[in-house]
């Protein structure tokens, strides 16, 4: 009587941690607002310094803007930016406008990004 008590209380716990964690993971943000969020708090206007692969993540292509700033580049904008091509964007928004040496100017936006995101 002991070890089926036992169980049945085992299985009962086993079963609420399962139903615990998938109603915590659901409840909080996709990861489509978690992006958004990082982005908008964003702010940098300065000139592409370097351009170089983080190599400890995921070979992450990223640039160092003039003004410190540090920004991981997503696949779709690899080829966007070269050294000497001005950046700029400002805190709220989720537009980075890229100014070339040509004069010709690119606009990368976070939220055509995100849109293909699953929920």
């Amino acid at each position: 009587m002991n070890k089926i008590t036992f169980w049945h209380v085992f299985r009962f716990a086993c079963i609420a941690l399962v139903v615990i964690l998938y109603w915590v993971s659901s409840k909080g943000p996709s990861a489509k607002e978690l992006i958004l969020q990082e982005a908008a708090l964003e702010a940098f206007h300065g000139t592409a310094d370097s351009i170089y692969h983080q190599t400890q993540n995921h070979n992450t292509k990223t640039v160092r803007v003039s003004d410190g700033h540090i920004l991981e580049l997503w696949s779709e904008w690899e080829n966007l930016i070269d050294v000497g091509d001005s950046l700029y964007k400002l805190k709220g928004s989720f537009q980075i406008k890229v100014l070339k040496r040509s004069g010709r100017v690119t606009v990368l936006d976070y939220k055509e990004i995100v849109r293909t995101f699953k929920n």
